[in-house]
């Protein structure tokens, strides 16, 4: 029933997790702290296929549409330890999921979840599961209930945050820090410089890699003396479609940008040098 859909989105595609089994078994080889987090990143944004059983049957109607009959009842599948501990199976791909022998009666068929929806599960009160396994026939790799709840707390933050950036704010209580960019964007850097050119206000303006939280953007400082939001929200917009994406800011230069951003750092424009 889930077969035709895919974590890119793409229509009849079938779900694989190539890059979620990966990190997995780099995790299982070398559990330091890079490789969990990259695990954790992919199971975030993962689409899962999980087992279930319905207590009726899906038949087509006139139109070859099929529609579950009313009253149906949805079963999830649960896998027991030697300890009686019991989880829910989750699995990357359909080949994974087969491997898992079901011998309980009813209609099965394997549904898309995400991790975040397993937080719902696994606090109802009638829940008795202890967290969730991925591919447990081979892999093995268990997310316990408080671990589902921190990544999908994290994912929640990391959201709120790039919401944020791309509004060119900077996330209200998030520590920020400057870097040089690890990237270039020259298509970037060129079009502010030959926007500034013509325009008297603009004395200096810098390009910055700006983490705020666990997100990075480029941070135009800007040394103007128009210091309305009205402006600085301009220069944004003039550097956002050569941004790839990544969320860009502006912000106005002070004393303290001087120490903690762009100290001995080489402007992307300087009017006074003529740059």
């Amino acid at each position: 029933m889930a077969e035709n859909q895919s974590n890119a989105g793409k229509k009849g595609a079938p779900i694989t997790n190539d890059a979620l089994k990966k990190a997995i078994d780099s995790v299982k080889e070398n559990g330091t702290k890079e490789n969990q987090n990259r695990m954790f990143d992919e199971i975030r944004k993962a689409s899962l296929l999980v087992p279930v059983l319905f207590s009726s049957e899906f038949k087509p109607d006139g139109k070859g549409r099929i529609t579950m009959p009313k009253g149906t009842q949805i079963k999830f599948i649960l896998v027991n330890t030697v300890a009686g501990k019991s989880f829910f199976p989750v699995f990357t791909d359909m080949e994974e999921a087969k491997k898992l022998k079901i011998s309980q009666s009813g209609n099965l068929q394997y549904v898309v979840k995400h991790i975040a929806e397993y937080e719902t599960i696994l606090n109802d009160p009638n829940n008795h599961a202890e967290g969730m396994v991925i591919n447990p026939m081979s892999q093995n790799i268990v997310f316990p209930k408080q671990l589902v709840q921190t990544l999908n707390h994290i994912d929640q933050a990391v959201r709120q945050e790039k919401s944020a950036l791309s509004a060119g704010q900077i996330p209200a209580g998030v520590q920020v820090k400057f870097t040089e960019p690890t990237i270039y964007p020259t298509a970037l850097v060129n079009a502010v410089h030959d926007w500034c050119q013509d325009k008297d206000m603009v004395k200096r303006v810098w390009l910055k890699a700006m983490i705020a939280g666990s997100v990075m953007s480029f941070a135009l400082i800007v040394d103007t003396d128009d210091k309305s939001s009205e402006f600085l929200n301009t220069v944004r917009e003039i550097a956002v479609p050569h941004a790839k994406e990544i969320p860009v800011v502006a912000l106005l230069y002070t004393e303290q940008l001087e120490k903690t951003a762009v100290q001995n750092s080489f402007p992307l424009y300087d009017k006074e040098l003529g740059l």
